[in-house]
């Protein structure tokens, strides 16, 4: 038994472990403390987990916790605004300038185009030495999964059933991630760790899975897109390049579905991300 799993053991019997298994799923407490002995042991200097007070293990889990309900409230709420059609008006009146982000050019049409614009508006704010190479990668994968005719489309799942797509897309364009995020050593970030943030993406497909989706160019669409574009940054599922795979999701649904591509202003962004939520310090 290795020196993680002995200390897990050991603490699992906290109660506000017990909390965090009931709220996050079987077993996820004791995937967070694992996720405490991990955080403990690779800090700067290192710490020595067998020193951590109950009292401050009991905080991170509640912290977790709270971060978690909340976050899991915020995408139920998005997804009512988006059945509502709200997202989308929202949309209307809330949409970027095209010249703040893009910058014509070339000769591409139609689907190619608006591909070309997506691009621009994920990759916009890139640092300049990797722009072109981010770009690319990009510029890749919208081309793998929009195409360029309506020939096959059907009323599926934007994103399929399951993380599988949104995963392989984060996999594509961010290459060696952090290996889990911790987040609560300065107090309450108002997001989950890694852990409460991957059981919270799989939640997104859960309730999304088994809805009737629009025909072809339907405006709702636009909040199909926008909520997901909203849920997958709430949540924080992966350890980092979050913003980035949630924009990649909402291009592909808003394009692939029969719509131009419009950006939304920066601070419907912050409003649909909900990064402060009910649950921050």
């Amino acid at each position: 038994m290795s020196a993680k799993t002995r200390w897990r053991n050991e603490k699992k019997n906290v109660p506000a472990c017990y909390a965090l298994n009931a709220t996050l799923g079987l077993n996820k407490g004791w995937d967070f403390l694992e996720l405490i002995y991990d955080w403990a042991t690779h800090s700067h200097p290192p710490i020595d987990p067998r020193g951590l007070p109950d009292a401050v293990l009991t905080q991170f889990m509640q912290f977790e916790r709270a971060n978690f309900l909340s976050k899991r409230n915020h995408v139920g709420l998005l997804l009512q605004r988006a059945r509502a059609a709200n997202l989308s008006a929202q949309l209307a009146v809330k949409t970027r300038p095209e010249g703040q982000w893009y910058v014509a050019g070339g000769t591409d049409v139609g689907r190619a185009l608006e591909r070309r614009k997506a691009v621009f508006w994920i990759c916009h704010g890139c640092h300049d030495d990797t722009k072109l190479k981010e770009i690319k990668k990009v510029r890749a994968i919208l081309k793998k999964y929009i195409p360029n005719d309506d020939t096959h489309w059907r009323a599926d799942p934007p994103l399929g059933g399951s993380s599988e797509l949104i995963k392989k897309v984060h996999k594509a364009v961010y290459h060696n991630p952090p290996a889990y995020r911790f987040g609560y050593l300065a107090g309450n970030p108002g997001y989950p760790s890694s852990v409460g943030g991957a059981t919270l993406l799989e939640y997104i497909f859960q309730i999304t899975s088994n809805l009737r989706w629009p025909a072809l160019g339907n405006i709702k669409w636009q909040d199909a897109a926008l909520f997901y574009l909203g849920a997958i940054v709430a949540v924080q599922g992966f350890t980092d390049g979050n913003k980035r795979a949630a924009r990649i999701a909402y291009s592909i649904i808003l394009i692939k579905n029969g719509h131009p591509f419009i950006a939304p202003t920066t601070a419907y962004e912050t409003e649909l991300f909900n990064m402060h939520g009910a649950a921050a310090h």
